[in-house]
């Protein structure tokens, strides 16, 4: 039995208080100078939480 591929895109809000962390995006070639929430997409075979994590580390600074 084939295993199911799943292909999307994860966002990652990060709170404290009423403060959510926004990104301005930059040099991405899609919206860019608008502001945004760490996002990735998923590739193939990853876990939504692991890739979520692997976001807010590279993008985020956490």
């Amino acid at each position: 039995m084939k295993k199911a591929i799943f292909y999307g895109s994860v966002h990652v809000f990060l709170e404290r208080g009423e403060e959510v962390l926004l990104l301005k995006r930059k040099n991405t070639g899609f919206e860019d100078d608008k502001w945004s929430v760490i996002a990735g997409r998923i590739d193939g075979e990853e876990e939504v939480v692991s890739r979520g994590d692997q976001g807010s580390q590279g993008r985020g600074g956490y």
